[in-house]
C-alpha cells in the first residue's frame, strides 16, 4: 500500500530501472510497482558482485534519451565478507589464517550466538575483509560517477548513496546485525549530490532514511503523500 521510489520517479515521467542484490527488494514482495526495467539477481540466480549489479543496472539506462531513475543495490558490505583486492594487501598483508579468504554468514551467527571463538588477531583481520567490501564499493562509485561525466550529465544527475544497516565488529561483544541498535548499526552513510539544488554541507541531526522518497518528490515535483513519516 505504500508509495515506493519508483512510484514517484514514473509519477515524474521518468524511465525506471533497479538492479538489486537483495532477495527481498523485488516487486513480489511489495517494493515497486512502476518499474519499466527491473533484475533481482538473487531471483534470476545471477552473480552478486556489486560490479554485476552496476553493470546491470547501467545497461538498463545507457543511451536512454528520456530522463531516467536507477536504483541499483549492491550488498557487498553484507555478509559473507570476502577478501578484496587490492585492498587486503593494503589493509592486512600476510595474514593466513582460517578466515583468509572469507568470513561467512555462518561464521557471524557463530560467533554472535557463542559458538565460534576468534583470537583478537582474527577479528582484526575480518575487520580489515570488511574494510576491503567498503573500498570495493566505493570503487564502484568511482565507476558510477565517471560513467555520468563521461555521458555529460554527472552535474545534472542527482545521486543519493545510503544503506539499510551497518554491522558490529565486536564494539560490543557483537559481530553482524540485527541484535542491538548501537551506532554502527543504525547510523548509516547518506549522501546526496545534487549541484542545481543543493549547496554542499553536512547535516548531522534530524535526517533520517525515511527522508529519502519525500526529498526525491520534492526535487522532482511529486506531491508529498501525508502518509510519508518523512520530511523533504
Amino acid at each position: 500500500a505504500w508509495t515506493t521510489i519508483d512510484e514517484v520517479a514514473k509519477k515524474a515521467g521518468k524511465f525506471v530501472a533497479g538492479a538489486s542484490g537483495n532477495g527481498y527488494i523485488r516487486p513480489k514482495r511489495g517494493f515497486g510497482t512502476a518499474w519499466d526495467k527491473f533484475s533481482n539477481h538473487i531471483e534470476e540466480e545471477l552473480p552478486l558482485r556489486g560490479q554485476d549489479l552496476l553493470d546491470k543496472g547501467l545497461s538498463f539506462i545507457d543511451g536512454k534519451k528520456e530522463p531516467w531513475f536507477l536504483y541499483v543495490g549492491t550488498i557487498y558490505t553484507h555478509v559473507s565478507w570476502r577478501s578484496k583486492e587490492p585492498w587486503m594487501s593494503k589493509y592486512d598483508p600476510g595474514y593466513t589464517g582460517r578466515f583468509a579468504d572469507q568470513f561467512s554468514g555462518a561464521d557471524a551467527a557463530a560467533s554472535a550466538g557463542g559458538k565460534l571463538t576468534l583470537t583478537e588477531r582474527e577479528k582484526d583481520h575480518v575487520r580489515a575483509m570488511y574494510d576491503a567490501n567498503v573500498s570495493y564499493q566505493d570503487d564502484l562509485l568511482r565507476q558510477l560517477i565517471e560513467k555520468l561525466t563521461t555521458w555529460g550529465i554527472w552535474d545534472q544527475t542527482m545521486l543519493i548513496v545510503t544503506a539499510d544497516h551497518g554491522d558490529e565488529q565486536w564494539e560490543d561483544g557483537r559481530v553482524g546485525h540485527g541484535a542491538s541498535m548501537r551506532d554502527m548499526l543504525v547510523h548509516v552513510p547518506l549522501l546526496i549530490h545534487y549541484p542545481p539544488l543543493l549547496p554542499a554541507g553536512k547535516f548531522g541531526e534530524g535526517t533520517d532514511v525515511v527522508d529519502i522518497v519525500p526529498t526525491a518528490a520534492d526535487a522532482l515535483g511529486v506531491a508529498i503523500d501525508p502518509e510519508w513519516q518523512g520530511e523533504s
